[in-house]
């Protein structure tokens, strides 16, 4: 069943504030006990299709893990 596009946008407005605080926390600009606050509060009021789709868009390959270089001359991540 599809969602009419008012509501459509606003998951997805839901879903993007999420992502930057998914962003905070992989980056460590967020520490535990902020973080913990954050969820503590937010969860209770948060709707559910824009949990479901913030952490869908986790698979789009942003977070995916990278190979260190196999060249002993660097340390760059390739």
């Amino acid at each position: 069943m599809e969602r009419p596009l008012v509501e459509q946008q606003e998951v997805w407005k839901g879903s993007e504030e999420l992502v930057k605080i998914f962003d905070m926390q992989i980056r460590r600009d967020m520490d535990y006990v902020r973080a913990k606050a954050y969820w503590s509060r937010s969860l209770q009021d948060l709707p559910l299709a824009a949990l479901t789709e913030a952490l869908a868009r986790l698979s789009s390959g942003r977070y995916q893990m990278v190979p260190n270089c196999r060249c002993h001359r660097c340390n760059h991540r390739h």
